[in-house]
């Protein structure tokens, strides 16, 4: 592979939206309600109680919205809905768009020119203590988000700051890790505005800023579960920021980055275990390549680009019960997708796609790249005495299947036949699986994390 530093990766990306090609349609007959977020968030009277009805009713982003029985008035709020509901579903009558466009993923020695006068900054706390960043502009938003903050409530915030760029439009800068750039630039997508991306920590260099999904959870219905595939007008990349994250950040950074190396056959095992510190911008940029093609490809995720949630359908169950059960010490996102990884080795064994020597080369890279946290550490976050509790397993196996890939009552996961090969099922990279493979495979994976 190439050893140099390349100035930038360009990502094209063509799609259609809404960006799922539905399979049939549901009849809505619901007469929403008024919420205060809808006026908060400029949105049609009734929005957010059509958002609730659509969990609720466990409508996956294959259906189609018929609303042929809807009063006129009402339709302006479930096409509204519609439009940010698991990054939008298609509405009956409204025919789908073709859109294109492109955009440079920038690598930069130095920190980017980003705090000009005329410039717009939106950005982590932590950032901004860590690198005394409280007043490089007057346009410039603090925020603290977290993952439980990251929510329709901190898209409000952010729409009030923007609303004056609207009329009078100044480059934008989203500043932090992948939450607030998930968080920020669905709010820009929002108000139509254009923004850049300046990631920071290293899951969001390898990951949440490549790609252009966009979005905020949803409270209880899951993470992610609102949104809109908006693209940045830029990426840019400067590895310092990472020198200042603490080192639980970075490990669950590489969990992201291990994701890439299990999906390719180009890039180096080497890779998943080489030390931070020698982990160079070429490293970086190579790891990030890996899913810029990806998305260049398959940027709404129609096909292919559903590779890029190995380890995710578990990671954002496990995520879900551990912010609903433990909110003051849950598990982060980057811990959550390494044990999630693991876990999808042991469902792929399970299923017969993966052989046992081929099962053994991948989990041995899983427990050598060092992103796994200890079975104890586990057990706390969740939190739980016992992760073979069924009461437990249950309420995930929940979460599961509340996953964007689950259509209806199927859970669909990525699985893996060996480093680098995805498995496919008839024609589709996803695998349909049962909730009794999930329960029969758990005690194994248990048993496993416990020796290690």
């Amino acid at each position: 592979m190439n050893t140099e530093l390349p100035s930038s990766l360009r990502v094209d990306w063509s799609m259609t939206y809404p960006p799922a090609q539905p399979s049939t349609s549901y009849v809505w007959t619901f007469e929403p309600t008024a919420h205060p977020l809808d006026a908060e968030l400029s949105w049609p009277e009734g929005t957010h109680s059509i958002l609730i009805r659509a969990f609720e009713n466990r409508l996956d982003r294959f259906l189609e919205w018929d609303l042929s029985k809807v009063k006129q008035h009402d339709k302006p709020a479930f096409t509204t809905a519609a439009g940010i509901f698991r990054r939008g579903v298609a509405v009956s009558g409204l025919a789908q768009k073709q859109i294109f466009g492109s955009y440079d993923i920038t690598f930069s020695e130095v920190m980017p020119a980003i705090f000009g006068p005329n410039d717009v900054c939106i950005i982590d706390k932590n950032v901004a203590d860590a690198w005394s960043l409280h007043s490089v502009t007057a346009n410039c938003l603090i925020l603290q988000v977290e993952e439980a903050s990251k929510s329709l409530a901190t898209v409000s915030k952010i729409l009030s700051f923007l609303e004056p760029y609207r009329s009078n439009p100044k480059p934008i800068y989203l500043v932090g890790g992948g939450i607030l750039c998930d968080t920020a630039a669905f709010a820009c997508s929002m108000k139509g505005l254009d923004f850049n991306l300046v990631p920071t920590t290293l899951l969001s260099m390898a990951d949440a800023c490549v790609g252009g999904k966009t979005g905020v959870n949803f409270s209880p219905y899951g993470k992610n579960q609102l949104g809109k595939f908006a693209f940045p007008k830029e990426v840019l990349v400067w590895r310092n920021w990472l020198n200042s994250l603490p080192d639980r950040e970075l490990n669950a950074g590489r969990s992201e980055c291990l994701k890439h190396i299990l999906l390719s056959k180009e890039l180096p095992n080497s890779l998943a275990t080489k030390p931070f510190d020698s982990l160079t911008t070429v490293d970086l940029a190579k790891i990030i390549a890996l899913k810029s093609e990806v998305v260049s490809r398959d940027p709404t995720e129609k096909g292919e680009r559903a590779i890029l949630n190995l380890g995710h359908t578990l990671a954002h169950a496990l995520e879900a019960y551990s912010h609903k059960n433990n909110p003051n010490q849950p598990i982060n996102h980057g811990e959550a997708v390494g044990i999630g990884i693991l876990y999808s080795l042991f469902l792929s064994k399970h299923l017969g796609q993966m052989t046992e020597v081929a099962f053994q080369k991948a989990a041995d890279l899983v427990v050598s790249s060092k992103v796994l946290i200890g079975f104890a550490k586990l057990k706390a976050y969740l939190p739980s005495d016992n992760l073979r509790d069924p009461k437990m397993l249950r309420d995930i196996v929940q979460y599961v299947a509340l996953d964007k890939k689950s259509a209806g009552q199927t859970t669909r996961w990525i699985l893996l036949e060996e480093i680098g090969s995805v498995h496919r099922h008839a024609g589709h990279w996803t695998t349909p699986v049962e909730q009794e493979d999930i329960e029969n495979t758990w005690e194994d994976f248990v048993s496993y994390f416990e020796k290690l």
